[in-house]
């Protein structure tokens, strides 16, 4: 059903391939519109979860303390030789400030001059409070534009002043990233290329998965302009939807423009086939490997949709931006493709380099280490798998040990000014007052409750300034400033007995950025068991109905939780325990992000589906036209080992090249996935698959009658 629907939509476009070039330009043209949108409306991740308490005081803050703003930044000041009390200084200063205060966003200023431990012991820097209004998004959007006003009030004085907060910090976060990306991009596509010029062997065939990959990235940015319109997205899909379409989107392209290129070798056409032999050659292609792509984008969407069970806005952002990076993915590779490959006919063999010929069919050739290799995995199934399993097993040990924790990313923000006004304040002062808990409470004894607070392990001061008692005089908020970094575990656990304070005649409860943090490493916890659960369940289902089969959608499950947890273990190896450290240029938290796990474990099971479908899906073809299943497993490997190799190989240089992210979770994302494909696509797909197929015999496809009746047949020609 599926595979005659595809033959049809590519035998259509084929035919009309002007049409549906003309579809793509006005799309495209949107999409160029709209991606401004994004860029300019995208805000930093946020930790907040539904519901939760640090949401609660949030609400609280907006609403019932109109006078106090809604958050707490600070201006850092610095001079490089001068006292920055004296007299000249001081003038420059207090100007700067009352500029600063004049804008429509500051609700006050709080000079350094005006209290004690505002100025640093050498005189060389001081810190001004500044309270912001409006929402945290619209304060992050905000902060480049106070800090431009900073630097043209101090242009020409030999004072320099920073804007350092949440929102700042957020901004410069968000900048780092996506430069990060676009360095990204820069080094993983060239790679990708030179692997398709090598794998292909010819210009055209190797250009134009990269060009459909491009052309559906930018048609998901479009979307997320769109969508912008209505509400800022999280700024990490800068940098997570290009990796991800970039990397499945050259992917799918390449098994699309190989499958039609064996079409048309296998036609006999020579490199000037007919419009009939091309148009065959597409809806083939579209028949066999289109739907392939289908089905692989539609298990890589299904475990991606699973994150939505988090009701947090990062997971939501996270889910629907990579859903939509695969989504455009696979409509770039079913549409526009077929449409670029019927125009180029015998075009796509030129021009040829001077390999061509070995790449082409190389595998039947039983004399290449390939050949030699199947041969092998085939005759000796049982201590090939052991050793595998055995490897993956050990990779996988350091998971025994995984820590969740944040990283904020300040380490990463380089020469920013954000970045400059950070290390200043951690060098002179301290970095922890930039993010403070947020207690709101209504005990009548603020008093008594505030002594209590500061008599907390972890807790350094406890503030309370003009604003922050609510409008209805019922309420107190009071900013408590941590003698610990806030984005560590020590943190965690003053914001748990912070909230295990009782308050007897009142309530009292805890809010700000470190308890965003517990709350949603809590619900991603709690939420844990169930994602894996649908993930698992899912493509169970999904697998039987597309392979018709109830041995082979365990096999690859079991194996999928396999080179997950292996990839999972190298990742708390070298982020973790900080053994890639001086490599990678980074600073070991001692932690892996708490989103990141999860996300990635939806992501990778996805992904590795990818190469399970293309790889049974081709061997199903030869068993259901020979019966004999080793016979089966041999060919189809010996057809798909070199383009699944390749599609590894590039998925793995567009995630890899993200490790040179200045941002720590940047880092950690593309390393994770990179690892994972590269040991999915080696020691899953081409050691242990083979080898239990070959045991399994004829169990490989069995399948109860009375199941089969009930299962639609979504993969019927």
């Amino acid at each position: 059903m599926t595979g005659r629907a595809l033959a049809a939509v590519g035998t259509w476009v084929a035919r009309h391939p002007w049409r549906m070039l003309g579809v793509w330009l006005v799309l495209l043209a949107g999409a160029v519109a709209l991606e401004p949108v994004f860029s300019a409306r995208q805000t930093a991740i946020t930790y907040t979860v539904d519901g939760s308490e640090s949401a609660r005081v949030e609400e609280l803050l907006r609403t019932r303390f109109p006078g106090r703003g809604a958050e707490d930044d600070l201006v850092v000041l610095s001079t490089p030789s001068a006292s920055i009390a004296e007299p000249a200084q001081r003038d420059i200063v207090e100007r700067v400030l009352s500029r600063l205060e004049r804008e429509p966003d500051v609700v006050r200023v709080l000079s350094p001059y005006s209290g004690p431990g505002m100025v640093a012991a050498d005189s060389r820097a001081a810190v001004a409070a500044v309270a912001l209004r409006g929402s945290r998004a619209g304060i992050q959007r905000r902060a480049p534009e106070l800090q431009r006003l900073l630097d043209d009030e101090t242009r020409g004085t030999p004072v320099r002043a920073y804007l350092v907060g949440y929102g700042p910090l957020a901004q410069a976060v968000v900048d780092a990233e996506t430069a990060g990306a676009s360095r990204a991009e820069a080094i993983g596509v060239p790679i990708a290329l030179l692997v398709l010029l090598l794998a292909l062997g010819t210009v055209v065939a190797a250009l134009l998965p990269i060009a459909t990959g491009g052309f559906g990235l930018l048609l998901a940015f479009g979307i997320l302009g769109l969508a912008s319109l209505a509400t800022p997205l999280n700024g990490i899909l800068s940098a997570v939807v290009p990796m991800i379409g970039l990397g499945v989107g050259i992917d799918y392209a390449m098994f699309l423009v190989t499958r039609f290129r064996e079409n048309l070798a296998a036609g006999g056409t020579g490199t000037r086939p007919g419009r009939p032999a091309v148009v065959d050659a597409v809806a083939a292609a579209m028949r066999t490997s289109g739907t392939t792509v289908l089905f692989s984008g539609a298990v890589v969407m299904m475990c991606l949709l699973t994150l939505l069970v988090i009701p947090a806005q990062t997971f939501r952002h996270l889910a629907l931006g990579m859903t939509l990076a695969v989504g455009t993915a696979v409509l770039t590779a079913l549409t526009l493709l077929p449409a670029v490959l019927t125009l180029l006919g015998g075009g796509v063999e030129r021009p040829a380099l001077p390999w061509r010929d070995r790449v082409v069919a190389r595998a039947e050739r039983p004399g290449t280490a390939l050949a030699r290799w199947v041969d092998t995995v085939t005759r000796h199934p049982v201590p090939v798998a052991a050793l595998a399993v055995a490897a993956l097993l050990v990779a996988t040990l350091p998971v025994l040990h995984l820590r969740l924790g944040i990283d904020l990313g300040a380490n990463g923000l380089g020469d920013s000014a954000a970045g400059q006004g950070h290390r200043i304040l951690a060098e002179r002062f301290s970095a922890n007052a930039v993010l403070p808990l947020d207690v709101v409470h209504t005990a009548r004894d603020s008093g008594t409750v505030t002594e209590r607070i500061r008599r907390i392990p972890g807790v350094a001061e406890v503030l309370s300034g003009p604003g922050d008692r609510s409008a209805d005089g019922r309420s107190v908020h009071l900013s408590v400033i941590l003698a610990v970094p806030p984005d560590s575990a020590a943190a965690l656990e003053v914001v748990r007995e912070l909230r295990a304070l009782p308050v007897s005649d009142g309530d009292l409860q805890v809010g700000g950025p470190t308890a965003e943090f517990l709350d949603l490493s809590e619900q991603t916890r709690d939420r844990t068991w169930l994602v894996i659960a649908l993930v698992l369940g899912l493509s169970f289902v999904f697998l039987t109905v597309v392979f018709r089969s109830l041995l082979l959608p365990l096999k690859a499950v079991a194996m999928n939780l396999l080179a997950t947890g292996a990839a999972y273990g190298l990742l708390v190896w070298g982020f973790q325990d900080g053994r890639l450290a001086r490599p990678l240029d980074f600073a070991s938290s001692g932690s892996v992000q708490v989103y990141l796990p999860l996300t990635a474990f939806a992501l990778l099971f996805g992904l590795s589906m990818d190469y399970e479908v293309f790889l049974i899906r081709r061997i199903r073809e030869v068993w259901r036209a020979t019966g004999d299943t080793t016979h089966a497993v041999t060919a189809g490997l010996r057809h798909t080992a070199l383009p699944i190799t390749a599609a590894a190989a590039i998925m793995a240089a567009v995630f890899g090249a993200f490790v040179t992210s200045d941002v720590l979770e940047m880092k950690q994302i593309g390393f994770g996935l990179a690892a994972a494909v590269l040991i999915d696509a080696t020691l899953i797909r081409i050691v242990l698959v083979p080898a239990v197929m070959c045991l399994a015999g004829r169990w490989n496809w069995w399948l109860p009658a009375r199941l089969d009746r009930l299962l639609p047949h979504l993969d019927a020609d």
